[in-house]
């Protein structure tokens, strides 16, 4: 199944040095199946001289877990969020990014020079925090908010991912039976039109409030694993208008039964 997910780009990066960095962990998290910290990595431009400063700041919270496979995957999965993981000159770790972006900033300062104040971005902001949310015998599944502010038009979105306990990512392919794809549709599609109070026949396009490619039903790969089913996330304005916000749809695993891999979760 084709992926959907966002890519929170903003016409940037160029890949070069800038300003000193800190590093710093906090307490374990409480009991799990699998303990871990929480991570924090920030960076600020040179100009951040008080704590109210209009400037360049970058901060990444994520667990740490004592596998170092899951939190490698963790930041790779992070970093996927702001830039394209197709592209061969893309950072490989936080210190990279933070580097891009706060050298674009610094690049677009200068240029603004010679331009009019009220076309240059006040404060620049590029923030992830992650969560471990749930776990499971198998599986560890967290969740990430994204905050990307160039402008005056902050970009937020949110995302769900699911890890094996040795760091490998779980996609569906994964959790589901081989030829899956038709069946999970129909079943999505079918409690989706009941959420939104819509019968068979009613359109899926941008004539009536949806955002679906040709007005077809499309499922992405935001997803998380909860105690009652398989829940997907779309983020603003992926399939609806802005102003309806974030839209979650939880399928039971009663209704997978036939597709799924295992019997149950829990």
């Amino acid at each position: 199944m084709k992926a959907t997910t966002l890519l929170l780009i903003c016409s940037y990066f160029l890949f070069t040095s800038c300003d000193s960095s800190q590093q710093k962990a906090t307490q374990t998290s409480l009991a799990d199946s699998v303990l871990y910290k929480s991570q924090v990595f920030e960076k600020r431009s040179s100009n951040c001289v008080k704590e109210d400063a209009d400037c360049a700041t970058v901060r990444f919270s994520t667990p740490e877990f004592q596998e170092q496979n899951i939190n490698k995957q963790i930041q790779t999965d992070v970093i996927t969020l702001f830039v394209d993981e197709a592209d061969p000159k893309r950072p490989t770790d936080f210190a990279g990014l933070a580097a891009s972006f706060l050298d674009s900033y610094k690049t677009t300062i200068q240029n603004a020079g010679t331009k009019q104040k009220n076309q240059v971005p006040i404060a620049w902001k590029m923030e992830a925090t992650t969560k471990v949310i749930r776990q499971t015998e198998p599986y560890i599944m967290t969740h990430t908010n994204t905050d990307l502010t160039m402008s005056q038009q902050p970009i937020s979105l949110e995302f769900y991912h699911v890890y094996t306990k040795k760091g490998a990512r779980v996609t569906l392919e994964q959790i589901f039976k081989k030829g899956f794809d038709q069946k999970l549709l129909l079943i999505a599609e079918a409690i989706f039109r009941k959420n939104e109070n819509l019968k068979p026949a009613d359109k899926l396009d941008e004539a009536h409030g949806y955002n679906f490619t040709d007005g077809k039903f499309l499922l992405n790969d935001n997803f998380t694993l909860t105690e009652k089913g398989i829940k997907f996330l779309f983020n603003v304005q992926e399939i609806k208008p802005f102003d309806q916000g974030v839209t979650e749809l939880e399928i039971p695993y009663s209704e997978l039964k036939e597709i799924l891999s295992f019997s149950n979760e829990k």
